[in-house]
């Protein structure tokens, strides 16, 4: 009678001695932001994808893992966001987490998020804190209205990687170059032209930092810095 249960069980498709369906492998779609400034107070950092692993109560069992140069530096137990379906955790930074010493190249990590069955993914691009980014004298402190002008800003520091320098017109004006020629000296040219007379704020951006959100990077402004003539 035994036998003719499991053939039935068998049958229908649902014999017992079947093995588990095992977790998905997590997969890691994107990070946003993929830069932060080490200066930031707290900023968060999304990670979208999916089979990352919730408990019943919401506590979520993955953790992100950050490698740099084939060394594991820190474990961060995440946050899963509103929709807790698996799909979105979020890590917190605190001041100065992780970033590199002061004037020093930006810190990038490999990310991993490692589900607890050890599986794991792995961020195929990069993830990077940068040091403050800051400068002192700028010269020249004026030029004219429609003139071409290259800005040299001095006893800088966190000149590193692509960077944008900006006059804060009305509508603001990118440099058309720039350029780090030593740790602590850049070069910016700008177009003035269109430019209405005034004296405005000069800022600089690591490349791709989102104004709106204060993170992509680290962004430094000097007020008042930069006067256009007539």
């Amino acid at each position: 009678m035994r036998s003719v249960f499991a053939f039935l069980a068998v049958a229908a498709g649902c014999a017992t001695d079947e093995e588990p369906v095992p977790a998905p492998a997590p997969v890691i779609a994107e990070i946003e932001p993929e830069a932060i400034c080490s200066s930031n107070r707290g900023v968060f950092v999304g990670i979208r994808g999916g089979g990352f692993v919730v408990d019943d109560d919401h506590t979520v069992k993955s953790v992100v893992e950050l490698w740099r140069n084939g060394v594991l530096e820190r474990t961060k137990i995440p946050m899963l966001e509103p929709d807790r379906d698996g799909g979105r955790m979020t890590l917190l930074f605190s001041n100065g987490e992780l970033g590199p010493a002061g004037g020093q190249p930006p810190n990038v990590f490999e990310v991993r998020v490692v589900n607890p069955d050890g599986q794991y993914a792995i961020h195929q691009n990069s993830f990077s804190i940068h040091t403050d980014i800051g400068f002192g004298p700028i010269s020249p402190t004026t030029a004219s209205a429609g003139s071409m002008v290259t800005m040299v800003l001095a006893a800088g520091s966190g000149f590193d990687g692509p960077l944008q320098v900006i006059i804060e017109t009305m509508v603001p004006r990118d440099a058309t170059e720039v350029r780090v020629t030593s740790p602590t000296t850049a070069t910016a040219t700008f177009d003035l032209s269109g430019v209405d007379p005034g004296t405005y704020a000069v800022t600089m951006r690591n490349a791709g930092f989102d104004a709106s959100a204060s993170t992509g990077g680290c962004s430094f402004t000097r007020v008042s810095a930069f006067t256009v003539t007539p």
